[in-house]
């Protein structure tokens, strides 16, 4: 019995050292392997204090519950690189505030965000020098109010193209000392290319201007309210500037404002942009607007709230200015500067 044990155990020895290894022992290329990245979810809920910036990585999300308060140092804010949602209520906002004496930033949507389902529900900024900065991406932001920021409550840039539903800003560029340059006390600003839609917007209080529009952007931007747009010494207070761009916008309403409307087309070289029929035509419509307190006197100057301005060049002499004030009609087309559809080198504006 241990002579047939013997022999067996003498024919299975050689083939152990032709049996295959296992795979822990398989040798593998460094680039073949693939480092998989869970998708990171935290959720906050009662007080956040914040020690700095906050990234959200491309590949994570951020729930913010209702009732949360989100607290920011100065000059820090929260960037979005991939998804934030913040679920407030009616009756239990999310607050971002600052957690010292200076004034936070905000919330930055940059451009890896787009597409990825960022949702802003119910928040309210206050303490912030810039309320939500766009960079290219398009979050959806619905019943957002900022308070008194410093600069811009709303600002957009890079072909941003965010939903904007019920904007409030309450004030803006109120408490900023004297700056070395004019961009501050903005509403919503649109640059850039971008291309918003925005469904109901009130700015009450603005220093400078309520809707900011530059850039060759677009969008709709409709029911809009602006009352008291007032006390730039920089710039032109007004309650919507357009230049060089060509948004729609229906439903506005301006009182108590330094300047309605200014809508602008220039070139780099302060020439107006061709107009009518052609490749650079340049429309901005604007649809059933009321200005209720057209030329009331204010602080010894009369209001003008429809101020079409445009820098022309004459073909034999210098650059002229050209000015005109005109009261708009509810539901009356009429195109400033142009008569059957020709244009005297005026800015192309559709009152409808």
């Amino acid at each position: 019995m241990r002579t047939a044990l013997c022999l067996v155990l003498m024919f299975l020895l050689p083939l152990a050292f032709h049996a295959v290894p296992s795979a822990q022992f398989i040798p593998v290329a460094e680039d073949s392997i693939e480092h998989a990245q869970g998708r990171a979810q935290t959720t906050w809920s009662g007080t956040q204090t914040l020690t700095g910036t906050y990234t959200i990585g491309v590949a994570d999300e951020v729930i913010i519950q209702p009732c949360t308060v989100v607290r920011l140092p100065a000059n820090e804010r929260i960037i979005v690189d991939g998804r934030l949602t913040v679920l407030g209520t009616q009756s239990c906002p999310v607050i971002l505030e600052a957690s010292g004496l200076g004034d936070h930033e905000g919330i930055q949507f940059n451009a890896s965000s787009s597409g990825r389902g960022s949702l802003v529900q119910n928040l309210t900024i206050e303490d912030a020098i810039y309320g939500v900065t766009v960079y290219g991406s398009n979050p959806v932001m619905e019943n957002l109010t900022v308070v008194n920021p410093d600069r811009v409550a709303v600002d957009l840039f890079s072909s941003a193209a965010p939903r904007i539903t019920d904007l409030y800003v309450d004030q803006a560029g109120r408490d900023l000392g004297f700056q070395g340059d004019w961009r501050y006390g903005l509403g919503l600003s649109v640059g850039s290319g971008s291309t918003p839609i925005v469904k109901r917007a009130v700015f009450s209080d603005i220093l400078t201007r309520a809707v900011n529009i530059w850039g060759g952007s677009g969008g709709l931007i409709q029911g809009i309210t602006v009352d008291n747009c007032t006390g730039s010494s920089w710039a032109m207070a007004a309650g919507i500037w357009v230049e060089d761009s060509q948004p729609l916008l229906t439903n506005i309403s301006i009182s108590s404002s330094d300047t309605g409307i200014v809508i602008r087309h220039i070139d780099d070289g302060g020439y107006t942009q061709q107009k009518g029929g052609g490749h650079g035509q340049r429309w901005c419509l604007v649809g059933q607007m009321l200005l209720p307190e057209w030329r009331r006197p204010r602080g010894g100057r009369q209001q003008q709230l429809l101020w079409d301005y445009g820098v022309h060049r004459r073909r034999d002499g210098p650059v002229r200015t050209h000015r005109q004030w005109r009261r708009p009609r509810e539901n009356h087309l009429r195109r400033s500067g142009c008569a059957k559809g020709r244009c005297s080198g005026h800015d192309g504006v559709a009152l409808l």
